[in-house]
C-alpha cells in the first residue's frame, strides 16, 4: 500500500493491514532485515522529511545532521540516500563524495540501470529494485557486486519531489 492508501486505511478501520510494525514501534536501521523492514524504514523517512523540511535551503543541514550519524538512521550497510528526479545525488550517509554527481546512467553489470530503476519505482508510489551493489561485509565482490535490494518512494519539500532510499543485501 502507498503511504496515502494507509493514511487512509488508518483513518477508517484504525490500521494498514501490510505495515510491519506498530507507529509506537517504528523500524530503525538496525532493525531493517527484509522487504518489508526496509520498506517501512524508507517511508519513515521520506515522512520525516516532509514534517522537518519547509524549504530546499534545510533540506541537506536536516539529512547532514539526522541520516549521517551512526545511529537511528544508519547502521552497518543501511543508511538513507536522496537523489533528484534527474539523477544527482543529493545526500548519500556513507558515500558523501559522490553528493553532486549526476548518477542517471549508473548501471550494474546486468544492465540494470540503477538511479532510473528506482526513481521510476518512486515515481509509481514506492517500490523494489534489485542490482548487485559492493556489499562492504563481503571480500571479493568489489568488481562484480552482491546482490541487494533498494526501496525508494518519493519526498516532498516545498513542492519538489525528490527520491528517499535505502538498501539491503539480502
Amino acid at each position: 500500500m502507498t503511504r496515502a492508501l494507509c493514511l487512509l486505511a488508518l483513518a477508517a478501520v484504525g490500521g494498514c493491514s501490510d505495515d510491519p510494525v506498530s507507529p509506537d514501534d517504528p523500524v530503525t536501521a538496525d532493525r531493517v532485515v527484509d522487504r518489508a523492514t526496509l520498506r517501512a524504514f524508507v517511508e519513515r523517512a521520506a515522512t520525516t522529511v516532509e514534517e522537518a523540511v519547509s524549504s530546499p535551503a534545510q533540506a541537506y543541514p536536516f539529512a547532514d545532521a539526522t541520516f549521517r550519524p551512526e545511529g537511528e538512521w544508519r547502521h552497518g550497510s543501511v543508511y538513507i540516500y536522496v537523489v533528484s528526479l534527474d539523477g544527482i545525488s543529493l545526500f548519500n550517509a556513507v558515500q558523501p563524495s559522490i553528493e553532486g554527481t549526476n548518477l542517471w546512467e549508473l548501471e550494474d553489470l546486468n544492465g540494470v540501470k540503477i538511479v532510473q530503476d528506482l526513481i521510476a519505482e518512486a515515481n509509481q508510489g514506492g517500490g523494489f529494485v534489485e542490482y548487485l551493489w559492493d556489499n562492504p561485509a563481503v571480500t571479493g565482490d568489489e568488481e562484480n557486486g552482491s546482490l541487494k535490494v533498494g526501496y525508494a518512494t518519493l519526498a516532498t519539500v516545498a513542492g519538489e519531489s525528490i527520491l528517499i532510499g535505502s538498501g539491503i543485501y539480502p
